[in-house]
């Protein structure tokens, strides 16, 4: 496919149209390829003109630094909503401004007793591998997939956006509550 003339963009242009008549790409790309048979045919994506760049005024992007400053732990989506403009710009923003999203780091919650618990589960492992040597072999490995009844945080969508890394530590007690 060729370039397009200024002209054929303009043409393009009125095909999509504008107010209450405005067609799809789709249906744009093949108005032009039928008006233009001589031409090579074109696809939907020299209709699509990506929208562009978004301009953000001084005053917005402040206001989104700031939020970010007071409170970490925001959500770009809510970023965006209370600043009226689109996530991805929320998030062009951040970057351009050094900030990273980052992820907390759960860790188990040591109760005085977990040591003693964790001997007497070694020694059990131990002597099951003892009685029967392809014991280990019948364990199941997986990853870690609780569901809480209190509904706690799900650390995949929990980010703490930050120039420097903060190190977010935050300890769980996994063995405490309902689990489904």
């Amino acid at each position: 496919m060729g370039r397009l003339s200024e002209r054929e963009r303009f043409e393009i242009l009125m095909i999509v149209g504008y107010g209450d008549r405005i067609r799809s790409h789709e249906e744009a790309c093949d108005l032009f390829n039928q008006e233009h048979p001589e031409r090579a045919p074109i696809s939907r994506f020299a209709v699509y003109n990506g929208g562009g760049r978004t301009h953000v005024s001084e005053e917005t992007k402040l206001n989104v630094l700031l939020e970010v400053q007071e409170n970490p732990h925001r959500s770009t989506m809510q970023i965006d909503l209370n600043n009226n403009i689109d996530h991805s710009t929320v998030v062009k923003l951040l970057k351009k401004e050094k900030y990273h999203p980052y992820k907390v780091h759960l860790l188990h919650e040591l109760n005085e007793d977990d040591p003693d618990r964790r001997l007497d589960f070694c020694e059990e492992i131990m002597f099951r591998c003892d009685r029967d040597p392809n014991f280990l072999n019948n364990v199941v490995y997986s990853e870690e997939a609780t569901f809480y009844l209190n509904g706690s945080v799900n650390r995949h969508n929990c980010r703490y956006w930050s120039q420097e890394n903060p190190h977010w530590i935050q300890e769980y007690h996994s063995q405490n509550q309902g689990k489904v």
